[in-house]
């Protein structure tokens, strides 16, 4: 059996995918559901704690989605688990982790979370974030990609 690739999906990757999903009729956000569907597809798990699926919701919730947070939890959260393609980190956030690299705060959940469990990807469309990607790179040894990125190489 391979072996597991964890990935941090942010939530400019992450929402837009479930909204693409939930209406195939938004222009937008190929990249990020083309990222989610190889995702399903690969021996990868999705990275996640209770602060990342609180920002997913509050996200979802807002402009220009206005979806219930409900869609995150029930439909999403709930086939990930049965695919067993959830690895939450809650557990292991107990302990005292410093943030080295300076991003923004929203931000810092997701790396977390993603430091400890050794994930080997953060994929996003955060440009603040990505600006970081060779600082958390050298820190952290995690890889800050694009959606379309983490498609063409890793998938």
């Amino acid at each position: 059996m391979p072996k597991e690739t964890r990935v941090v999906f942010n939530t400019s990757v992450f929402v837009p995918a479930v909204v693409k999903l939930l209406n195939p009729a938004y222009s937008d956000y190929e990249d990020e559901l083309e990222a989610y569907g190889k995702f399903i597809k690969k021996c990868h798990c999705l990275v996640i704690s209770g602060q990342i699926v609180e920002e997913y919701c509050k996200v979802i919730a807002e402009e220009p989605f206005n979806f219930s947070p409900s869609m995150i939890w029930i439909w999403k959260m709930g086939e990930l688990s049965e695919r067993g393609k959830l690895r939450n980190a809650d557990k292991k956030l107990g302990e005292e982790i410093e943030v080295k690299v300076k991003i923004h705060d929203d931000d810092i959940p997701f790396l977390k979370a993603a430091i400890v469990l050794n994930a080997k990807f953060m994929v996003t469309e955060d440009d603040g974030l990505l600006q970081k990607a060779d600082e958390v790179l050298k820190e952290y040894g995690i890889k800050i990609l694009r959606a379309k990125t983490y498609v063409a190489e890793y998938c």
